[in-house]
């Protein structure tokens, strides 16, 4: 393997991390909501959700690293509800 495959594997895999950190926040606002995933992506929480990451790209690093996690969790979910309530809007 030449060192471009190398590179190009190492940024594959980064990205993957990413993806499966990103659909893994999904989930988990979802589930502190109290919300089965599938009804959470009906009522379009979803798109509110990718509206706050993709306005800041370093949220997806921050939610792929175990130390930042949560913090950064919390940091979504206090955008997507600001009155800390169980309400979907």
């Amino acid at each position: 393997m030449n060192l471009f495959e190398k590179f190009r594997d190492v940024i594959t895999n980064h990205q993957e991390e990413l993806l499966a950190a990103r659909n893994a926040a999904q989930f988990e606002i979802a589930e502190r909501r109290g919300v089965e995933f599938g009804a959470w992506m009906d009522m379009k929480e979803n798109d509110r959700f990718r509206a706050i990451v993709d306005a800041d790209p370093e949220i997806l690093e921050r939610l792929a690293n175990k130390d930042t996690h949560e913090k950064t969790i919390d940091e979504i979910a206090n955008k997507l509800y600001p009155d800390n309530t169980n309400t979907i809007h």
